[in-house]
């Protein structure tokens, strides 16, 4: 499996990619605990998928959990 560096090297530039973005919001003060959970759930599955190139999970001082997962098919 390619790393995050190794699969940047290895785009075209002027092949598409595609993005989604999920955005959610957390109990008060459970943010981070959230997104690591987010993380380890979806990044072992989301990984697999054809096309997959990385995936992010960042929370915000509100409480606001954003995912963002980056395909290239």
């Amino acid at each position: 499996m390619l790393d995050d560096a190794e699969r940047l090297i290895a785009y075209n530039e002027e092949a598409p990619v595609y993005a989604s973005i999920r955005q959610a919001k957390a109990k008060t003060g459970m943010a981070e605990e959230l997104a690591l959970r987010i993380k380890e759930g979806a990044n072992p599955i989301i990984s697999n998928v054809g096309g997959f190139m990385s995936y992010y999970v960042v929370y915000a001082p509100d409480d606001t959990v954003t995912a963002i997962s980056i395909f290239n098919d």
